[in-house]
Protein backbone atom coordinates (compact mmCIF):
# COMPACT_ATOMS: atom_id res chain seq x y z
CA UNK A 1 0.00 0.00 0.00
CA UNK A 2 0.68 3.55 -0.64
CA UNK A 3 2.40 5.52 2.63
CA UNK A 4 -0.79 7.78 2.42
CA UNK A 5 -3.17 5.09 2.51
CA UNK A 6 -1.12 3.07 5.13
CA UNK A 7 -1.41 6.24 7.01
CA UNK A 8 -5.14 6.72 6.85
CA UNK A 9 -5.63 3.15 7.89
CA UNK A 10 -3.65 3.49 10.93
CA UNK A 11 -6.17 6.80 11.75
CA UNK A 12 -9.32 4.46 11.37
CA UNK A 13 -8.09 1.90 13.64
CA UNK A 14 -6.75 4.35 15.97
CA UNK A 15 -10.28 5.90 16.28
CA UNK A 16 -12.02 2.69 17.03
CA UNK A 17 -12.68 2.09 20.88
CA UNK A 18 -10.38 5.36 21.73
CA UNK A 19 -11.88 8.70 23.58
CA UNK A 20 -13.17 9.69 19.82
CA UNK A 21 -15.77 7.37 20.29
CA UNK A 22 -18.87 9.20 21.55
CA UNK A 23 -17.24 12.85 21.27
CA UNK A 24 -19.26 15.42 20.12
CA UNK A 25 -19.61 16.81 16.77
CA UNK A 26 -17.00 19.96 16.41
CA UNK A 27 -14.19 17.88 18.40
CA UNK A 28 -14.82 15.01 16.03
CA UNK A 29 -14.55 17.49 13.66
CA UNK A 30 -11.55 19.20 14.47
CA UNK A 31 -9.83 15.30 14.43
CA UNK A 32 -10.94 14.75 10.85
CA UNK A 33 -9.71 17.77 9.83
CA UNK A 34 -6.21 17.57 11.16
CA UNK A 35 -6.42 14.07 9.59
CA UNK A 36 -7.52 15.21 6.45
CA UNK A 37 -4.39 17.79 6.50
CA UNK A 38 -2.19 15.44 7.02
CA UNK A 39 -3.45 13.28 4.03
CA UNK A 40 -2.82 16.57 1.98
CA UNK A 41 0.80 17.31 3.12
CA UNK A 42 1.60 13.52 2.32
CA UNK A 43 0.05 14.03 -1.07
CA UNK A 44 2.13 17.50 -1.05
CA UNK A 45 5.33 15.65 -0.12
CA UNK A 46 5.52 17.57 3.30
CA UNK A 47 5.68 21.24 1.67
CA UNK A 48 4.63 23.17 4.69
CA UNK A 49 5.93 26.70 3.85
CA UNK A 50 2.01 27.44 2.07
CA UNK A 51 0.24 26.58 5.11
CA UNK A 52 2.23 27.33 8.13
CA UNK A 53 2.32 29.83 10.65
CA UNK A 54 4.46 32.23 9.61
CA UNK A 55 4.76 35.41 12.01
CA UNK A 56 7.14 37.46 9.86
CA UNK A 57 3.82 37.26 6.66
CA UNK A 58 1.36 37.74 9.52
CA UNK A 59 2.95 41.19 10.21
CA UNK A 60 3.98 41.96 6.57
CA UNK A 61 0.66 40.78 4.92
CA UNK A 62 -1.48 40.35 7.41
CA UNK A 63 -4.84 39.90 5.10
CA UNK A 64 -2.80 37.58 2.46
CA UNK A 65 -1.95 35.24 4.82
CA UNK A 66 -4.91 34.92 6.92
CA UNK A 67 -5.47 31.87 5.62
CA UNK A 68 -2.56 30.48 7.64
CA UNK A 69 -4.48 30.67 11.19
CA UNK A 70 -6.41 27.44 10.24
CA UNK A 71 -3.86 25.63 7.71
CA UNK A 72 -1.07 26.06 10.68
CA UNK A 73 -3.43 24.69 13.24
CA UNK A 74 -4.89 21.99 11.26
CA UNK A 75 -1.06 20.94 9.99
CA UNK A 76 1.22 18.58 11.83
CA UNK A 77 5.04 17.54 10.31
CA UNK A 78 4.19 13.62 11.63
CA UNK A 79 1.56 11.23 12.52
CA UNK A 80 3.24 11.55 16.25
CA UNK A 81 3.05 14.99 16.34
CA UNK A 82 -0.54 14.62 14.78
CA UNK A 83 -1.45 11.75 17.10
CA UNK A 84 -0.08 13.61 20.26
CA UNK A 85 -2.13 16.49 20.07
CA UNK A 86 -5.19 14.88 19.14
CA UNK A 87 -4.83 12.60 22.07
CA UNK A 88 -4.44 16.00 24.24
CA UNK A 89 -7.22 17.57 23.01
CA UNK A 90 -9.73 15.24 22.68
CA UNK A 91 -10.47 14.16 26.16
CA UNK A 92 -10.56 18.10 26.90
CA UNK A 93 -12.16 19.42 23.85
CA UNK A 94 -14.90 16.79 24.25
CA UNK A 95 -15.60 17.61 27.96
CA UNK A 96 -15.51 21.65 27.03
CA UNK A 97 -17.93 20.81 24.12
CA UNK A 98 -20.89 18.64 26.74
CA UNK A 99 -20.87 21.36 28.49
CA UNK A 100 -21.65 24.73 26.91
CA UNK A 101 -22.55 23.57 23.36
CA UNK A 102 -21.28 22.49 20.25
CA UNK A 103 -21.60 25.94 18.78
CA UNK A 104 -20.20 27.78 21.42
CA UNK A 105 -17.41 25.36 21.58
CA UNK A 106 -16.80 25.91 17.94
CA UNK A 107 -16.29 29.60 17.59
CA UNK A 108 -14.09 29.14 20.94
CA UNK A 109 -11.93 27.00 19.67
CA UNK A 110 -11.31 29.37 16.09
CA UNK A 111 -11.74 32.36 18.93
CA UNK A 112 -8.23 30.25 20.43
CA UNK A 113 -6.64 29.44 17.62
CA UNK A 114 -6.92 33.08 16.29
CA UNK A 115 -5.78 34.20 19.72
CA UNK A 116 -3.09 31.86 20.02
CA UNK A 117 -1.60 33.00 16.15
CA UNK A 118 -2.10 36.88 16.78
CA UNK A 119 -0.21 36.53 20.44
CA UNK A 120 2.74 33.85 19.24
CA UNK A 121 3.20 36.33 15.97
CA UNK A 122 3.17 39.71 17.70
CA UNK A 123 5.73 37.96 20.51
CA UNK A 124 7.92 37.32 17.89
CA UNK A 125 7.78 40.72 16.05
CA UNK A 126 8.46 42.28 19.32
CA UNK A 127 11.52 39.99 19.87
CA UNK A 128 12.88 41.13 16.21
CA UNK A 129 11.87 44.93 17.15
CA UNK A 130 13.46 44.99 20.16
CA UNK A 131 16.11 42.93 20.75
CA UNK A 132 17.33 42.21 17.11
CA UNK A 133 16.19 38.07 17.49
CA UNK A 134 14.82 37.14 14.02
CA UNK A 135 15.19 33.42 14.61
CA UNK A 136 11.48 33.43 15.97
CA UNK A 137 10.33 36.13 13.26
CA UNK A 138 11.66 34.18 10.92
CA UNK A 139 10.06 31.06 11.72
CA UNK A 140 7.65 28.68 9.96
CA UNK A 141 5.48 26.73 12.64
CA UNK A 142 2.25 24.19 12.54
CA UNK A 143 0.42 22.00 14.63
CA UNK A 144 -2.65 22.78 17.00
CA UNK A 145 -0.56 22.74 20.04
CA UNK A 146 -1.09 26.47 20.54
CA UNK A 147 -5.05 25.59 21.00
CA UNK A 148 -4.31 22.53 23.34
CA UNK A 149 -2.53 24.61 26.02
CA UNK A 150 -4.95 27.12 26.14
CA UNK A 151 -7.28 24.23 27.11
CA UNK A 152 -4.88 23.35 29.21
CA UNK A 153 -4.47 26.65 31.12
CA UNK A 154 -8.90 26.28 31.02
CA UNK A 155 -8.77 23.07 32.33
CA UNK A 156 -5.99 23.75 35.67
CA UNK A 157 -7.82 27.13 36.50
CA UNK A 158 -11.03 24.86 37.43
CA UNK A 159 -9.67 21.85 38.53
CA UNK A 160 -9.36 21.15 42.35
CA UNK A 161 -6.40 19.37 42.17
CA UNK A 162 -3.27 21.38 44.08
CA UNK A 163 -0.36 19.75 42.21
CA UNK A 164 0.05 17.98 38.91
CA UNK A 165 2.88 15.54 37.47
CA UNK A 166 4.48 16.28 34.39
CA UNK A 167 4.69 13.07 32.67
CA UNK A 168 4.97 11.39 36.34
CA UNK A 169 8.88 13.05 36.78
CA UNK A 170 8.06 15.50 39.25
CA UNK A 171 5.19 17.51 40.30
CA UNK A 172 4.07 21.23 40.14
CA UNK A 173 1.33 23.43 41.74
CA UNK A 174 -1.21 23.74 39.00
CA UNK A 175 -1.29 27.03 39.02
CA UNK A 176 2.27 27.08 37.23
CA UNK A 177 1.47 23.26 35.44
CA UNK A 178 0.60 24.80 31.95
CA UNK A 179 4.30 26.87 32.39
CA UNK A 180 6.09 23.25 33.74
CA UNK A 181 4.68 22.03 30.89
CA UNK A 182 6.18 24.18 28.22
CA UNK A 183 9.37 24.86 29.56
CA UNK A 184 9.95 20.94 29.95
CA UNK A 185 8.63 19.64 26.33
CA UNK A 186 11.00 22.88 25.00
CA UNK A 187 14.11 20.96 27.02
CA UNK A 188 12.89 17.50 25.53
CA UNK A 189 12.21 18.90 22.23
CA UNK A 190 14.72 21.98 21.32
CA UNK A 191 13.21 22.05 18.23
CA UNK A 192 9.37 22.64 18.60
CA UNK A 193 7.74 26.13 18.32
CA UNK A 194 8.29 27.63 21.67
CA UNK A 195 6.37 31.28 20.71
CA UNK A 196 4.01 29.10 19.40
CA UNK A 197 3.21 27.61 22.92
CA UNK A 198 3.68 29.99 24.81
CA UNK A 199 1.01 32.08 22.81
CA UNK A 200 -1.80 29.47 23.19
CA UNK A 201 -1.23 29.85 27.18
CA UNK A 202 -1.62 33.38 26.87
CA UNK A 203 -4.60 32.92 25.13
CA UNK A 204 -6.11 30.41 27.78
CA UNK A 205 -4.86 32.95 30.61
CA UNK A 206 -6.80 35.83 28.87
CA UNK A 207 -9.97 33.52 28.19
CA UNK A 208 -10.17 32.55 31.97
CA UNK A 209 -9.31 36.23 33.17
CA UNK A 210 -12.34 37.42 30.95
CA UNK A 211 -10.34 39.31 28.49
CA UNK A 212 -11.19 37.67 25.58
CA UNK A 213 -15.31 38.09 26.22
CA UNK A 214 -16.12 40.68 23.72
CA UNK A 215 -14.80 38.22 21.12
CA UNK A 216 -17.28 35.38 22.32
CA UNK A 217 -20.83 34.83 20.99
CA UNK A 218 -24.16 35.98 22.80
CA UNK A 219 -26.56 33.27 23.89
CA UNK A 220 -29.12 35.31 21.30
CA UNK A 221 -26.30 34.53 18.67
CA UNK A 222 -25.88 30.91 19.02
CA UNK A 223 -29.83 30.52 19.08
CA UNK A 224 -29.95 32.40 15.97
CA UNK A 225 -27.19 30.19 14.44
CA UNK A 226 -28.89 27.21 15.39
CA UNK A 227 -32.40 27.99 14.23
CA UNK A 228 -30.71 28.24 10.42
CA UNK A 229 -31.63 26.08 7.88
CA UNK A 230 -28.08 25.34 6.89
CA UNK A 231 -27.48 24.57 10.00
CA UNK A 232 -30.28 21.31 10.16
CA UNK A 233 -27.96 19.01 9.12
CA UNK A 234 -25.37 19.42 12.16
CA UNK A 235 -28.51 19.48 14.67
CA UNK A 236 -30.00 16.03 13.41
CA UNK A 237 -26.49 14.44 14.40
CA UNK A 238 -26.75 12.64 17.87
CA UNK A 239 -23.50 13.82 18.18
CA UNK A 240 -24.41 17.93 18.28
CA UNK A 241 -24.79 19.14 21.53
CA UNK A 242 -27.33 22.06 21.80
CA UNK A 243 -27.20 24.97 23.39
CA UNK A 244 -28.98 26.25 26.78
CA UNK A 245 -29.02 29.40 28.04
CA UNK A 246 -31.01 28.72 31.27
CA UNK A 247 -29.50 25.33 32.52
CA UNK A 248 -26.74 25.85 35.05
CA UNK A 249 -26.59 29.64 34.61
CA UNK A 250 -25.72 31.36 38.45
CA UNK A 251 -27.90 33.62 39.23
CA UNK A 252 -25.31 36.52 39.48
CA UNK A 253 -22.55 38.14 36.91
CA UNK A 254 -20.24 35.66 38.63
CA UNK A 255 -19.22 32.39 37.32
CA UNK A 256 -18.19 29.41 39.18
CA UNK A 257 -15.76 26.30 39.08
CA UNK A 258 -18.23 24.39 38.06
CA UNK A 259 -17.69 26.11 34.91
CA UNK A 260 -16.60 22.99 33.05
CA UNK A 261 -17.98 19.98 35.02
CA UNK A 262 -16.44 17.25 33.66
CA UNK A 263 -13.04 19.00 34.36
CA UNK A 264 -13.53 19.22 38.03
CA UNK A 265 -12.88 16.59 40.88
CA UNK A 266 -15.77 15.45 42.47
CA UNK A 267 -15.93 16.36 46.15
CA UNK A 268 -18.64 15.78 49.24
CA UNK A 269 -21.38 17.68 48.31
CA UNK A 270 -22.86 19.80 50.44
CA UNK A 271 -26.87 18.96 50.86
CA UNK A 272 -27.93 23.13 50.98
CA UNK A 273 -26.67 23.27 47.30
CA UNK A 274 -29.43 23.72 44.45
CA UNK A 275 -29.76 20.39 42.38
CA UNK A 276 -28.94 22.27 39.57
CA UNK A 277 -25.17 22.80 41.04
CA UNK A 278 -24.94 19.24 42.79
CA UNK A 279 -25.33 17.81 39.40
CA UNK A 280 -22.28 20.51 38.15
CA UNK A 281 -20.00 19.19 40.79
CA UNK A 282 -20.92 15.32 39.70
CA UNK A 283 -20.41 15.87 36.05
CA UNK A 284 -23.75 15.00 35.12
CA UNK A 285 -25.32 16.89 32.58
CA UNK A 286 -26.90 14.87 30.02
CA UNK A 287 -28.69 16.27 26.90
CA UNK A 288 -27.96 19.56 26.07
CA UNK A 289 -25.13 22.06 27.17
CA UNK A 290 -25.25 24.86 29.63
CA UNK A 291 -24.11 28.24 30.23
CA UNK A 292 -20.62 29.08 31.42
CA UNK A 293 -21.49 32.59 33.21
CA UNK A 294 -24.32 34.70 34.45
CA UNK A 295 -25.49 37.76 32.68
CA UNK A 296 -22.37 38.68 30.41
CA UNK A 297 -20.89 36.66 27.41
CA UNK A 298 -21.84 32.61 27.53
CA UNK A 299 -18.62 31.95 27.86
CA UNK A 300 -16.63 34.25 29.13
CA UNK A 301 -18.07 34.41 32.54
CA UNK A 302 -14.69 32.86 33.85
CA UNK A 303 -13.28 36.60 34.00
CA UNK A 304 -14.83 36.03 37.53
CA UNK A 305 -13.75 32.63 38.46
CA UNK A 306 -11.38 33.25 40.87
CA UNK A 307 -12.30 36.70 41.97
CA UNK A 308 -13.69 36.30 45.83
CA UNK A 309 -12.56 38.39 48.83
CA UNK A 310 -9.17 37.69 49.45
CA UNK A 311 -9.57 38.81 52.97
CA UNK A 312 -12.52 36.42 54.01
CA UNK A 313 -10.59 34.03 51.95
CA UNK A 314 -7.82 34.20 54.21
CA UNK A 315 -9.94 34.20 57.11
CA UNK A 316 -11.69 30.55 56.35
CA UNK A 317 -7.79 29.10 55.49
CA UNK A 318 -7.03 30.32 59.03
CA UNK A 319 -9.48 28.48 60.41
CA UNK A 320 -7.83 25.49 58.71
CA UNK A 321 -10.27 25.06 55.68
CA UNK A 322 -8.76 23.96 52.56
CA UNK A 323 -7.66 26.72 49.99
CA UNK A 324 -9.36 25.46 47.04
CA UNK A 325 -12.71 24.51 49.31
CA UNK A 326 -13.01 28.02 50.82
CA UNK A 327 -12.79 29.40 47.17
CA UNK A 328 -15.62 27.40 45.62
CA UNK A 329 -17.85 27.63 49.20
CA UNK A 330 -17.36 31.69 48.70
CA UNK A 331 -18.13 31.36 45.24
CA UNK A 332 -21.29 29.19 45.82
CA UNK A 333 -22.60 31.30 48.48
CA UNK A 334 -21.45 34.70 46.52
CA UNK A 335 -18.82 36.11 48.96
CA UNK A 336 -20.88 35.58 52.06
CA UNK A 337 -18.13 34.24 54.71
CA UNK A 338 -20.92 32.78 57.18
CA UNK A 339 -23.23 30.81 54.79
CA UNK A 340 -19.66 29.67 53.33
CA UNK A 341 -18.47 28.42 56.53
CA UNK A 342 -21.72 26.37 56.88
CA UNK A 343 -21.13 24.76 53.62
CA UNK A 344 -17.22 23.82 54.49
CA UNK A 345 -18.65 22.73 57.55
CA UNK A 346 -21.61 20.11 56.76
CA UNK A 347 -19.38 18.91 53.60
CA UNK A 348 -16.83 18.25 56.58
CA UNK A 349 -19.78 16.17 58.61
CA UNK A 350 -20.61 14.51 55.30
CA UNK A 351 -17.38 12.89 54.71
CA UNK A 352 -16.99 12.37 58.29
CA UNK A 353 -20.24 10.45 57.65
CA UNK A 354 -18.93 8.55 55.44
CA UNK A 355 -16.18 7.50 56.85
CA UNK A 356 -17.75 5.88 59.09
CA UNK A 357 -19.93 4.14 57.26
CA UNK A 358 -17.46 2.43 55.24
Amino acid sequence: RTPRRAVMSAVARSAQGTPLDGAPLATTAVVIAVAISFALALAANGDFARVCASPRLAFEHPLSSYHRVWTSTFSHGSFPHALLNCLAFVPMASALERSIGTTHFAWLFATFAHAAYALSASAATALWMALGYRASYESCAIGMSGVVFALIVCETNVNDVERRSVFGLFTVSSEYYPIALLLFIQLLMPGVSFIGHAGGIAAGWLYVRGYLNFLLLKETHVEYLEKLAICAPARALASFVPSNADRGARPNAEASSTAFPAFSTVRAIPTRMSEVTRNAFAGNFPGQGRKLGGDGSTTGEMANLVRVDPRALDTLVELGFAEHAARRALQECDGDSQRAIELLTESAAHDANSDEIV
